[in-house]
């Protein structure tokens, strides 16, 4: 027969009962309430290993864009790998910190999911903003004889008539001063004006390969009333 045993507990007896010992085995003590052959407690699960995407990031268009991950964690210590989910890539990219460059102005997604080697972590998001490049800062070191895309807005509304006056290209000094005469911007082809959304404009300049080891200054009149001045180094 099984022994009751009394304990005072906030100033109230509770009771349950005890099997006595069989077989050599400690008597088990059965609560109110208890199922039997059920556990009052489990073993907390060790957490996973946390993707961290980094971000919020925001970039120029045409501007590589280094990704950071540096706080992904595994709570084991154990080497994490990486897979990153990038606009545009067919492929997941593994490395720790991948560069891209996106050159579209809008908002962008990508997503990090890391590894320990036995579990996943769940995939983490950052938004990328790429902002519209400062025509002045879309010159730099080029391929003399190539097609240049040149990216700019106009404030207003002026259709597919956005220039003041025929763009020219001046030859000059690496901080844009002239040292001899303008002469027309050509396009390659039958390349033409283009416009991609109200008020922003692409326009392809062809240069010369006989520029190769000098400076020239582009010059856009633009329709809004603005001059813009971009300084190319030929090579």
């Amino acid at each position: 027969m099984a022994a009751r045993i009394r304990h005072e507990r906030a100033g109230r007896p509770l009771e349950h009962r005890q099997s006595p010992a069989v077989r050599g085995r400690p008597a088990q003590v059965r609560l109110p309430g208890a199922q039997p052959g059920r556990r009052c407690c489990r073993k907390r699960r060790d957490a996973g290993p946390v993707a961290v995407a980094g971000g919020p990031y925001t970039v120029a268009a045409g501007m590589p864009l280094q990704l950071d991950d540096g706080k992904s964690t595994s709570p084991t210590g154990a080497p994490l790998t990486y897979s990153w989910d990038l606009p545009d890539a067919q492929n997941p990219n593994t490395d720790v910190r991948p560069t891209i460059t996106l050159n579209q102005p809008g908002l962008y997604l990508v997503s990090l999911t890391v590894s320990d080697g036995a579990r996943r972590s769940v995939p983490d998001w950052a938004v990328i903003t790429v902002v519209e490049r400062p025509i002045a800062e879309q010159g730099g070191t080029v391929n003399a004889g190539r097609a240049i895309p040149v990216v700019f807005t106009v404030k207003g509304e002026y259709g597919m008539d956005a220039f003041s006056a025929p763009p020219v290209s001046v030859p000059s000094r690496a901080d844009g001063s002239s040292t001899g005469p303008a002469v027309p911007a050509e396009t390659p082809g039958n390349s033409a004006l283009t416009r991609s959304g109200t008020g922003r404009y692409q326009w392809v300049w062809k240069t010369d390969k006989a520029w190769a080891g000098t400076t020239r200054t582009l010059v856009l009149k633009l329709k809004d009333g603005t001059e813009h001045r971009v300084v190319y180094q030929f090579r």
